[in-house]
């Protein structure tokens, strides 16, 4: 499986700013709860109606499903889902949802056969519903549209679930949207750390994930002085 880092211009400065309260607290060895977990909901809530970013996600979706390969975006939440599907069909992309509550088991089960079977190129699911409850061994592209890099078990269950093996399957890739005004290098570091095969999108050239961290680490020292 290669994972493949596209970096946002996405801001949520109240979780970036709780996110660096917390490592500053790790660095200088206080004990500290997670600060930036309450702020979780509200980078969630600013990041599902992102026009930009969502456009950002459709981008690398629409060039997958022009290649033939079904693709799946995961998020958190169940309204992201839908603005994805409702954008993928938009474009004329036959799509569907993959959602875990009880009135969504029709739809769950027409799009995991419409997958199996290529007439569905294109779905959104939630994390719960999919990353660690589905077998889709014909999917072989998935994009992870909200942060989990920050888990490794979870990273590991959704990087799982979408590109399982099978026969006729030659590649796997997972796209993984990084928002790097949030995040800083945390989430790039545990990705190259956790993986084999990792590329980080640089203008219009795709760069080794270690290169590219190596040289972000650099240019982050320099800046501190």
């Amino acid at each position: 499986v290669e994972v493949r880092v596209v970096p946002t211009e996405f801001e949520c400065p109240e979780y970036a700013a709780a996110r660096e309260a917390f490592a500053e607290a790790k660095r200088n060895e206080e004990e500290s709860p997670d600060i930036a977990a309450p702020q979780f909901k509200a980078l969630l809530d600013k990041m599902v109606v992102d026009d930009k970013r969502n456009g950002l996600i459709m981008w690398i979706a629409s060039a997958e499903v022009a290649q033939g390969n079904p693709t799946i975006a995961l998020s958190h939440r169940r309204e992201h889902c839908g603005r994805l599907c409702s954008r993928s069909a938009a474009l004329g992309v036959k799509s569907g949802l993959l959602l875990g509550s009880k009135e969504d088991e029709a739809e769950f089960a027409r799009t995991t056969e419409g997958l199996c079977s290529r007439e569905i190129l294109f779905a959104a699911g939630t994390i719960q519903a999919v990353g660690q409850g589905i077998d889709l061994p014909a999917v072989n592209r998935g994009i992870v549209a909200t942060p989990v890099a920050g888990n490794k078990y979870l990273w590991g269950q959704v990087r799982g679930r979408m590109c399982r093996v099978t026969e006729g399957k030659d590649d796997a890739v997972v796209y993984y949207l990084w928002d790097k005004r949030c995040v800083a290098l945390g989430h790039l570091g545990n990705l190259v750390a956790w993986n084999k095969r990792v590329r980080v999108l640089d203008g219009e050239e795709w760069i080794d994930g270690r290169e590219y961290l190596r040289e972000e680490r650099k240019r982050a020292k320099d800046e501190q002085g």
